[in-house]
């Protein structure tokens, strides 16, 4: 009589569907890594966007404080328009790397979410082959023990179980107690 799963087909579908089951977690782990990548890309690039859109507007406003300067007729290479000039670049540029810093942390985060992705995705191909060999030591082993219990034994010559028998030494005989 065979253990329950004892079948050698049985044994290698379960074996065979558990590494699958490992393979497709971790394709799936490899694609979001992927999209992850894709998202720490997009973050940068929204970035340098947002810098050069805020560029073109401080453009603006400058060009505007240069035209209402000299409109009224107070301009000059020192003074308070200039300052007032050069505090707006200053704060642009400031501006322009909080920009900068907050879609680099942006991406890192996305950089992160894919290397944790990755190591998913190895985790489940590894509990796949673990599961895998775990199964079938497992189903053996239920094999061996069933067998055993029906007369079967593996490490012995022809595997046969051998029969237990008691020490005489033990126990007294016929004629002692009869005696």
């Amino acid at each position: 009589m065979q253990a329950a799963g004892a079948n050698p087909y049985a044994m290698g579908l379960q074996a065979f569907g558990t590494i699958g089951q490992g393979v497709a977690g971790m394709q799936a782990a490899d694609y979001n890594a992927s999209i992850a990548r894709q998202n720490a890309a997009i973050a940068t690039q929204t970035g340098l966007t947002q810098i050069q859109n805020s560029d073109m507007q401080f453009r603006q406003a400058e060009g505007k404080q240069i035209a209402a300067a000299g409109a009224s007729g107070v301009w000059g290479t020192t003074g308070s328009p200039l300052e007032a000039l050069a505090q707006s670049r200053l704060e642009q540029t400031y501006s322009a790397m909080n920009i900068m810093r907050a879609s680099q942390v942006r991406a890192a985060g996305f950089d992160e979410e894919a290397q944790m992705d990755q190591q998913s995705g190895l985790m489940k191909m590894l509990a796949g082959i673990t599961g895998a060999t775990s199964g079938l030591m497992k189903t053996q082993t239920d094999y061996a023990n069933a067998n055993n219990q029906y007369g079967y034994n593996p490490l012995s010559p022809g595997g046969a179980v051998q029969p237990f028998a008691p020490d005489e030494s033990l126990y007294p005989s016929v004629a002692q107690v009869m005696g």
